[in-house]
């Protein structure tokens, strides 16, 4: 949090220069990610990861988070370079926005391809059902997401869509990384249960 609210500070003294401002969010996808994994461990014993889904399909899962990570990475490219990376004085990157746009569009097909092939493999193995519904939640919300993403397109980007895919983009990744951590088990704490399971069930 301390590298964030520094860099923070740089952003505004750059003059929301989109390399300072890219790297602010990707700042805030790591601090989710921190956040997430503390809260997946809070109710988890200390006993070593044993995997609940076969070797090849936890690889895959990794694969998933590297393709969204990446995919992120292109969104903040998007953004940086379309209408609302800051007011008129703002710099922008000089990319063509409908190439970085067509290429963002190529790795949310590729993402969406994966979680699909990721949900596949889950089903015909019997998975443990915790895990097979979170793939799917995730496929649900990817779709929520291109939808969005889509629609800001063809409405010439509109701010509030702008804000509201962000937002989309960082339950894309919990979603992403909530899947990873529920094909794999390190027990429970005596008297708690698997946080990951109690949020399934609310």
């Amino acid at each position: 949090m301390l590298t964030q609210g520094l860099w923070g500070g740089l952003v505004v003294r750059s003059a929301l220069n989109p390399v300072t401002v890219s790297v602010h969010f990707l700042i805030s996808i790591g601090m989710i990610a921190a956040a997430f994994a503390l809260y997946a461990r809070s109710g988890e014993a200390d006993n070593p990861p044993q995997r609940l889904v076969h070797r090849d399909i936890r690889t895959l899962g990794f694969v998933l988070v590297g393709a969204i990570l990446t995919l992120l990475v292109a969104g903040v490219v998007v953004t940086g370079t379309g209408p609302h990376s800051g007011d008129e004085a703002a710099s922008r990157f000089t990319f063509d926005i409908e190439t970085v746009a067509r290429i963002h569009a190529d790795l949310v097909w590729l993402a969406v391809g994966l979680t699909i092939a990721l949900a596949f493999a889950l089903h015909v193995t019997n998975a443990p059902g915790l895990a097979r519904r979170a793939a799917l939640t995730l496929f649900l919300v990817e779709l929520a997401q291109g939808f969005i993403g889509y629609v800001q397109y063809f409405l010439a980007v509109p701010a509030f869509l702008v804000g509201l895919h962000v937002l989309g983009s960082t339950l894309v990744w919990i979603a992403t990384l909530r899947v990873v951590f529920l094909m794999r088990d390190r027990g429970t704490l005596a008297g708690a249960g698997p946080v990951l399971a109690h949020a399934e069930s609310r």
